[in-house]
């Protein structure tokens, strides 16, 4: 029997595709014997490593051109000046060499996220003969065999799964798994819910880490399998001691600081919070972070001085690929870190994890309905979040991302 082809295409970062995978896995569930080629960028190459859904993975620059380049430092600098590159004409290249990779595979279905009308366009390219992507405009409906509403005010990965639920209205295969995610849907206006259900609620003590792990029911999450292989290389160099292990993972894409988009927190807040955590004599430190953590990994040590020791171990470029950094993350007791991949990751391990949220919205990047979960953010600011719906790059002034240590 033939195995049905499916083209799944998710561009965007690292934590993009994390909150893709229950997407993935609704689809393969519908067709448990499909081939699944995924499509995503070269920042994103490394998402085959986190899940065993995926066959294949097609790369494509589809976004090309250069990032903008900051003036003013490796380092994360409010101050920076960022000067936007041009886009580059190999963009057309590259979606003519991806068309090509596309049109020798005969898929059956391609389903896509992304807002835009080109991506409605690029779908029809690929003369697959279903097609599934979001609603962009009235050529959307004409060019895609089904059109979703797409529903920014929802977690992303309800917002994700709405493709999964628009290809069960095409072909009626995804009945069996449709249980399983009625479980978590929240209802249409969830975020608008959650933040009600949130006021005047006492959340769990931040500082508290009590072993206990985040429920595996539901099936909201992402889930990401680490191999066994990855997690015996670091039990014994993380697990060797009595205490709680905390996993600060304290930078950010380089892409995203020269995109203009801060999310980053303090170096002086990051030495002062592993400084007091270890100073309790409690919990050990595990500083993660990969080649664009390097200066910030470097300063905070600095700031530390002497108070390296066993306690305050130094992970930061000693890692070889992406799961070896998720192994690190689902052996800890808890992680710290901002809004990020690794915070992504640190979900799809079920490691209870502590984010810090500036201009982007953790109502939508987090699941905050699990108190495993918990987003920090400034208290008391009107003018967040605002990073995608009211801006696409942080403002000169991101008062939001001072958050007080305590």
């Amino acid at each position: 029997m033939k195995k049905t082809k499916i083209l799944l295409i998710n561009f965007g970062g690292l934590g993009d595709q994390i909150l893709f995978f229950p997407t993935i896995k609704a689809v393969k569930a519908a067709y448990p014997d499909s081939h699944i080629i995924f499509a995503t960028e070269p920042r994103s190459a490394s998402v085959g490593e986190l899940t065993d859904l995926i066959d294949e993975t097609i790369i494509c620059d589809i976004k090309g051109g250069l990032p903008a380049e900051a003036e003013g430092g490796a380092l994360p600098n409010r101050n920076a000046v960022y000067r936007r590159q041009p886009r580059s004409g190999n963009i057309y290249k590259n979606i003519i060499k991806f068309l090509l990779k596309v049109w020798t595979q005969n898929f059956d279905i391609v389903v896509s996220s992304g807002s835009s009308q080109q991506v409605a366009i690029l779908l029809f390219l690929t003369g697959i003969k279903t097609r599934i992507g979001y609603y962009s405009g009235v050529l959307s409906s004409l060019l895609l065999t089904k059109a979703v509403p797409l529903n920014k005010q929802q977690y992303a990965v309800n917002m994700y799964h709405d493709l999964a639920k628009a290809l069960k209205e095409c072909s009626g295969s995804l009945d069996g798994h449709n249980e399983d995610f009625s479980k978590y849907l929240k209802d249409e206006n969830s975020i608008s819910g959650l933040r009600a259900e949130a006021e005047g609620q006492a959340l769990p003590d931040r500082n508290a880490v009590n072993g206990e792990q985040p429920s595996k029911g539901g099936g909201c999450h992402p889930e990401i399998n680490v191999p066994d292989e990855a997690v015996n290389k670091y039990r014994e160099i993380i697990k060797n001691t009595d205490k709680k292990v905390i996993v600060i993972h304290p930078g950010v894409s380089k892409l995203s600081i020269q995109k203009n988009i801060l999310k980053f927190w303090d170096v002086k807040n990051w030495a002062e919070l592993a400084k007091r955590l270890v100073q309790t004599g409690k919990y050990r430190i595990i500083l993660t972070g990969g080649a664009d953590d390097r200066e910030v990994s470097s300063e905070i040590k600095k700031e530390l001085g002497d108070l390296l020791s066993e306690d305050l171990l130094d992970l930061t470029e000693k890692t070889s690929n992406i799961i070896e950094l998720a192994a690190i993350i689902k052996l800890a007791d808890l992680l710290v870190c901002v809004d990020s991949a690794p915070m992504h990751i640190g979900v799809g391990v079920k490691t209870r994890t502590v984010a810090l949220f500036g201009p982007t919205d953790e109502y939508k990047l987090f699941p905050v309905q699990d108190p495993n979960f918990i987003a920090v953010t400034a208290e008391n600011l009107e003018c967040r979040p605002c990073l995608w719906d009211k801006r696409q790059v942080s403002c000169e002034n991101p008062v939001c991302l001072d958050i007080s240590v305590d």
